[in-house]
């Protein structure tokens, strides 16, 4: 999963986004569950004009954010 930390000041700890994604896996079926979780750096994902998130070039950056 690529959390996008909130716009609300400050970034949430490493633990703090860990237990965030073992709450969520709780409620999801395994097949559904995170295995892992990378930050992302910037305030926004790469979007498209339609503000469509842009998937390829979040998975391009992927390798050097850790994931």
């Amino acid at each position: 999963a690529v959390i996008l930390p909130s716009k609300e000041g400050t970034a949430p700890s490493e633990s703090a986004l860990a237990a965030a994604v073992q709450r969520a896996n709780r409620r999801l079926a395994p097949h559904q569950r995170m295995t892992g979780h990378v930050r992302w750096p910037d305030a926004d994902f790469p979007r498209t004009t339609s503000m469509k998130v842009q998937r390829r070039l979040v998975l391009q950056r992927l390798p050097e954010l850790g994931g």
